[in-house]
Formats: structure tokens, sequence, C-alpha cells
């Protein structure tokens, strides 16, 4: 962590030596505070938070923080309207659902570890700013088929309050030079209204961390239907990609970024937009499945699993940039997508909503305990085959199970849910 609360995301070697002088990264400054709200409700331990309080309070405060040169939300809005670095190593500008997701899930996450830590002050502003931020997504991001971009291409002025000498994204050239094109009147590397893959990454990773959804539930499932529709090739043989290579000719993938027809296309659009990564393929793909898109997102997993089928690629090595890159380990979600497993150690909840039709087996893991979850006829049973599992109330399809539960492994519990 930064002194004026921003989170680092590139460290430099040898240690010691300095922070990359791009500054934090908006969407994984507000990831590892999710991330944190996550540790913290799966372990129950509200220590632990404890521990880590003040610098998330600084963390969340960096958004607004007049130390922050890129001027994220100024006016504690709840919208980013700033200059956000983000993890397609550019800037974007303007309010975007993609990374505003992110920063509305980290708000709400927030007030809820502010709560517990008896911060009430900023508890009631962070709800507020989040729920403010929930609801600009809903109304002024949402075209009728998926989030969006709110920026106007044309309007050189959003970068002028930036052009004060710093690099621009991993480049050594000024904003200006970077982000607007003289040839073409417009800014370069936005993503405008094109439908992407990750529009609403925070709405998954609120739902991930068992915050909750945020967004309205009928936009949500209409935006990953357009996902799939637009950027799911079956096959790439047609697809021009001009940039690097995760997936060839006869190969399917989803791209991260599309321009359906009537969509104005920047005419230099955002780094990797023709790109396929496996992270956010089981990123969308769990999403999907948790919101009754169950086909769908199979459709993305085996055309990732194809292309990784151990003959033309290492099956456990998924290739973003380099070798086992951290971002495929989204693919866990896939696990809990299915079982649809929340849980919540320091209200002491362990909850199921399993998208399997009829009988199944599911695998669950969570706090200190791991096993499988059983269905056969109306008989439903949860067993610990390892570690061990403490929790006052299992819920399974919404009917609870309340009782004080202490198994260990070997244990199991018959769940006569009313």
């Amino acid at each position: 962590m930064l002194p004026s609360g921003g989170l680092t995301f590139r460290q430099k070697l040898p240690l010691g030596s300095g922070f990359d002088v791009i500054g934090p990264c908006a969407d994984g400054h507000f990831g590892a505070i999710i991330k944190t709200y996550r540790d913290w409700k799966l372990s129950g331990d509200n220590a632990w938070l404890g521990r880590y309080w003040p610098q998330l309070k600084r963390a969340i405060e960096y958004a607004w923080s007049p130390e922050n040169q890129d001027r994220w939300d100024p006016d504690q809005t709840g919208i980013l309207s700033g200059r956000q670095h983000q993890t397609l190593d550019m800037e974007l500008f303007e309010p975007n659902s993609w990374l505003n997701s992110m920063y509305v899930a980290a708000l709400l996450a927030t007030a809820e570890m502010a709560r517990a830590m008896g911060d009430d002050a900023l508890a009631e502003q962070t709800d507020r700013m989040g729920k403010a931020g929930a609801d600009f997504i809903n109304s002024e991001l949402f075209n009728g088929r998926w989030f969006i971009q709110k920026i106007d291409l044309s309007d050189r002025s959003v970068l002028t309050p930036f052009d004060v000498g710093r690099n621009a994204g991993v480049l050594a050239d000024g904003i200006m030079e970077t982000y607007w094109s003289d040839e073409f009147s417009g800014l370069k590397y936005q993503m405008g209204e094109g439908c992407i893959s990750d529009q609403i990454l925070g709405q998954w990773h609120a739902e991930v961390a068992g915050l909750g959804g945020f967004l309205d539930a009928s936009k949500v499932k209409t935006a990953l239907k357009s996902v799939h529709g637009n950027n799911f090739r079956t096959t790439l043989t047609s697809h021009f990609n001009p940039c690097r290579n995760y997936a060839y000719e006869g190969e399917g993938g989803l791209l991260i970024a599309t321009y359906p027809a009537g969509i104005r296309q920047p005419m230099v659009a955002a780094p990797y937009a023709e790109e396929v990564w496996t992270g956010v393929e089981y990123m969308s793909a769990s999403h999907m499945i948790m919101h009754g898109l169950v086909d769908e997102g199979l459709d993305i997993v085996r055309a990732a699993r194809d292309r990784y089928d151990g003959a033309r690629r290492n099956p456990w090595n998924n290739i973003e940039c380099g070798s086992y890159y951290a971002r495929s380990m989204s693919a866990w979600q896939l696990v809990n997508a299915y079982s649809g497993l929340s849980a919540d150690f320091v209200a002491g909840r362990l909850s199921f909503a399993p998208k399997a039709d009829g009988d199944y087996s599911l695998f669950w893991s969570a706090g200190t305990g791991f096993g499988t979850l059983t269905r056969v006829g109306d008989a439903i049973n949860l067993s610990v085959d390892g570690g061990a599992l403490a929790a006052n109330e299992i819920i399974v399809d919404g009917r609870s199970h309340a009782d004080v539960i202490a198994l260990k492994a070997g244990d199991s519990i018959a769940l006569e849910v009313s």
C-alpha cells in the first residue's frame, strides 16, 4: 500500500526499488477490498478483519482522496469518472459498467465490514455511495441489451484534466499523444458501447463473495445472454485478431469485446479486445450458470477445455500473457456455480442453490471443511469428507435447517428442510 492509500499491483525487483509509475489499477484496487470481504466471511474471524481494517479504510477512501491524481470519484458520488487504469494495461475515462461495478461491490463490502468494526459513519457513507453507484449503472449504463461505457468518443476535453505530464498507461507517451487521434478526431483505447465479456465483473465478484447482487436481475441475465450471443465463437476461422493468439483458427472461444451491427467502434479499440482469455471465459461461464444460463455457460467451458485438451496445450497451464496465469483460477467458481454455494461463517450460515435437476452429488468446500451435498429423491444429505464444519444454519434451495451443527471429517447430516 502506498502512503496515499492506493494499492500497488506491480512489484519492481529488487524489493525496495520503488513502485511502478503507473499507479494503482482500479479493478485490482477494488478487487482487493472485495476479496478481503470474501476471506472474512469464509473465516468468520472478526479479529482477523480488525488487524487489516485501518488499511482497508484507507484503501476505499483513496477513491475520493485529494491524493488520488486520477480523480476516481472526488465528489463521493459512488461513480467512477476519472482516469481509470485497468487490466487491459491502459486507461478508461468517464463512467463504465466494468470498473464501476467493481467500485460498487467494494463500497458495499466496506459498508458491511465497517458495521462489524463499529465504524458507523463510514458504513453509512459507503452504503449510500454504493447504492447510488448501483442505481447509476442500472439506469445510465444499460443500453437495453448490455452494460456499456458512457463516453462521447469525439470529446477531447475529457482528457484535459489528466494532461499534466504523467505517462499514459504502460507507455512513455503523454495522455494527449496516446488517447487522442487527430486523424480520426476521436478517443482511442476505450470500450465505448461495445459488448465486453466482463462488463459486470463487480456483480460476479459480489455474488461470489456473498454480498449478493446489486444490479437488476433481469438486466444481468439479458447482458449475460448478449455476451454469449455476441462474443462467443464456435470457430475463430473468420475472426481477425491483430494481438496475441491464445486460440487459433478452427477453435472456439469467448472474445474480450465485440461491436455488433449499429454500435460505434473506436477507431483504435481497447488493447486485447480481439483476444480470448480463459480467465474471462471461466468467469463469464460461471456467471451465466449462476443465472440459469447453464447451456450457454457450458458452451464456453467446452470450447476452452477443447483447446487445452492435452494434445494441443497443457491442460494444467492456461496461458494469458504468460504461463500458469492466475486469472484462469476463476475456473473454481464453476464448481460453486453448480452447487450455488454461499458461505458466511460470520453469521454461521452455509447456503446451497443447486442448478442440477433431479438427483445430484455436488462437491463443496468452505471455511475449514469440504465434502459433498447429495440428493436422492426427497432426501438431502450433507457430508464432511475433510476438515470440519461449524454452522448455525444450512440452507438448501431457500429452505432452512437451523441448528447448532458441528461436524468433523467422516460425519454427515440429513437435512430435513421445511
